[in-house]
């Protein structure tokens, strides 16, 4: 078992990639599309969008998505490799996932941590099989029973309280307007046009985030090079893997020995 400690490396993308999305949504659960763009990967975008695009989400679910079992993976691959190769493997990951997705697909825009992910994913595979199975397995379970539910409630309290903030700001400045404080009237109506705005902002970034499609060429690309990266630069996991790997694989066979001995 690794020795654990604080994963200090995990902790500050975490927090950069939380901070990039409130940012770029000013708040909100959703960034409109024309913040999202200049940071996205696509064959018009800045050479640093290489660098941005791992930290930009279409939207909260994405976000939230992404960073469970990127705090899951990655505090396990830098508790047992160390922060440095955490960092390389998540960056390096990344790149060469953008770098192949942008041959592939130069139409399309690439957004989201989930290449460097599965990079740290496939690097603590080789690492350490069983715990990384069992880490899969409970980022499954918080997602579907965790995520959604806390991601949907969200939205939808979000979405109830600008709507109500407008209908309320509309009518108060009809009431003003008809007691003839044509600057007070003004000034509200401005009000409620921007939660208006709001609830129009966060319905146009549901419908985006569920509009975008999950690449699996960028997966694979991301999850091949951490699992290569452990491989090529550090054999020593790489072996303590192979053999907790293989020592899983013969209980398993003993086990299925012992159950048809016994049904027999």
């Amino acid at each position: 078992m690794p020795r654990l400690k604080f994963p200090l490396g995990t902790a500050l993308l975490a927090v950069l990639m939380l901070a990039f999305h409130l940012h770029l949504s000013r708040g909100l659960l959703y960034a409109s599309e024309a913040a999202l763009l200049p940071f996205v990967l696509h064959y018009t975008s800045l050479p640093t969008s290489f660098f941005t695009y791992p930290f930009v989400h279409a939207g909260v679910l994405h976000l939230a998505g992404n960073l469970v079992p990127f705090l899951l993976f990655g505090a396990l691959l830098e508790s047992i490799a160390g922060t440095a190769v955490f960092l390389l493997v998540f960056a390096i990951s990344a790149l060469a996932a953008g770098a192949v997705f942008l041959l592939a697909s130069p139409s399309v825009a690439l957004a989201g941590a989930s290449a460097g992910i599965t990079g740290v994913i496939g690097a603590a595979i080789v690492s350490r099989p069983k715990l990384t199975f069992l880490l899969v397995l409970v980022s499954l379970v918080l997602a579907h029973f965790t995520i959604l539910p806390l991601v949907d409630n969200a939205f939808n309290q979000q979405v109830d309280g600008f709507s109500e903030a407008r209908d309320d700001l509309s009518n108060l400045a009809g009431v003003l307007a008809e007691r003839n404080e044509s600057e007070a009237a003004v000034a509200v109506a401005a009000q409620a046009a921007e939660a208006g705005g709001n609830v129009a902002r966060l319905e146009a970034g549901r419908s985006l985030e569920a509009s975008a499609p999950s690449d699996f060429l960028a997966h694979s690309v991301g999850a091949l090079v951490g699992v290569a990266f452990i491989l090529f630069f550090r054999k020593d996991l790489a072996a303590a893997g192979s053999r907790e790997f293989w020592q899983a694989v013969s209980k398993v066979r003993g086990f299925r020995r012992s159950a048809f001995r016994l049904g027999r």
